[in-house]
């Protein structure tokens, strides 16, 4: 499979001029859509999220983050920086509650034994 690369001049140029954030998020997201496995991609609009503080798409980007990567600690960090947005920024504890169910899940799988720091989330 060939991964999906932009020009260096756009990665930097797009990335790093705050000026131009939304340029450089569309450019991420077309790499994304042409190589939705693209680690890099996803990383860069992680960043691009936070700093823009659009954190919707930011809990989104972190758990297609979790199903890219391999590392179950990784994953778990994914999930539950996802979880912790969805639930005291954006206010939406049943998203919260499932991203949570998710980290549990990847704790199984990893036999249980690191379960990560999970704050309790009430369903309105």
């Amino acid at each position: 499979m060939s991964r999906a690369v932009l020009p260096a001049d756009v990665q930097c140029v797009c990335r790093y001029d705050l000026a131009d954030t939304d340029r450089a998020i569309a450019h991420y997201r077309k790499v994304r859509e042409i190589d939705p496995q693209n680690l890099d991609a996803t990383q860069a609009l992680e960043e691009l999220y936070r700093g823009a503080e659009r954190f919707a798409e930011l809990s989104q980007i972190l758990q297609r983050r979790a199903d890219i990567v391999d590392d179950l600690d990784d994953k778990k960090r994914a999930l539950q920086q996802a979880a912790q947005i969805e639930e005291e920024v954006l206010g939406r504890a049943d998203a919260a509650i499932e991203v949570y169910l998710r980290v549990l899940e990847v704790d199984a799988e990893e036999g249980g034994g690191g379960l990560v720091e999970v704050a309790p989330v009430e369903a309105e």
